[in-house]
């Protein structure tokens, strides 16, 4: 009897807990999930505390070739959350903040996404995460010389390099970029201090302009 009572509330708890989406649905176990830093073999001991910024988000992407069956879908998604991530100043998508997740079919997908927050309202921090970019000696590219950062430009050539179709790919930015003024709405309409809501106003607005350059 105890042991059936311990596996009913066990299976429940694994249920009900809304945060651990990698739990299964009938409480039997948990989905095979892996971060980018551990599929690329980045750890503190081999180096350093920096280890899950010491990559590309082109590593990110050649990983999803390497493991996901259904990867020009998976690649198109995870595109998506970059641009999203550049367009909120989220300086903190590392490798541990992007993973894979197994599925009941046996194969992987990305994971449900999280730690999506404008880190710059807080501190100084680098455009991009990730201590190489986009892709090694993306500042090199031709929009980014010509305006010192990031552009639409170089998010199109970025998918173009992991197999994504260029105009798709425009496409996508275009579409995130419209959220850009409902994404300010709601900041406004927020519980952050007045000071903090202009600065987050401010950063979304010079963020859209810079997705605009070509």
């Amino acid at each position: 009897m105890e042991k059936r009572l311990k596996a009913k509330f066990t299976s429940l708890f694994l249920v009900n807990e809304p945060w651990r989406f990698d739990y299964k649905p009938d409480g039997t176990g948990k989905y095979q999930v892996e971060d980018f830093a551990s599929l690329l073999a980045k750890t503190p001991e081999r180096e350093g505390d920096d280890f899950k910024y010491n990559a590309s988000y082109l590593d990110i992407a050649q990983q999803i070739r390497r493991h996901v069956a259904a990867a020009p879908v998976v690649l198109l998604e995870f595109f998506r959350l970059l641009v999203f991530n550049y367009l909120i100043a989220n300086g903190d998508a590392h490798l541990k903040n992007f993973a894979l997740m197994e599925t009941e079919q046996g194969d992987y997908v990305l994971s449900p996404v999280y730690d999506l927050l404008c880190t710059a309202l807080h501190v100084d921090d680098s455009r991009l995460a990730l201590h190489d970019g986009l892709y090694k000696g993306d500042y090199n590219e031709k929009a980014y010389l010509n305006f010192g950062t990031y552009t639409r430009a170089s998010f199109v050539i970025f998918a173009e390099m992991t197999g994504i179709n260029p105009g798709l790919a425009g496409t996508v930015v275009d579409a995130i970029m419209r959220g850009t003024l409902k994404a300010m709405e709601l900041v406004e309409r927020s519980f952050l201090s007045d000071e903090a809501k202009k600065k987050y106003i401010d950063i979304l607005g010079e963020r859209h302009r810079s997705l605009g350059l070509r």
